[in-house]
C-alpha cells in the first residue's frame, strides 16, 4: 500500500480546513494510523512523506 501524505492533506483541503500547520499534522496522523492499520493487517506500507526544513 502506498500512503502519501499530499494525498490526504489535499482531501482535508477540499474537506474545508484551512492550510495551516495543525492541518499539515493531521495528515501525518492520518497517514500513520492508515500505515498501523494496514501493517496489522498484513500489508506492506510505503508511506511518500517530506518535511521541508530551512537548511542551518
Amino acid at each position: 500500500m502506498h500512503i502519501s501524505i499530499d494525498v490526504i492533506e489535499d482531501a482535508l483541503l477540499v474537506a474545508g480546513l484551512e492550510a495551516s500547520w495543525t492541518t499539515g499534522a493531521a495528515a501525518y496522523e492520518a497517514a500513520g494510523a492508515l500505515s498501523g492499520y494496514n501493517l496489522r493487517l498484513g500489508n506492506t506500507v510505503v508511506v511518500d512523506a517530506v518535511n521541508w526544513a530551512s537548511p542551518r
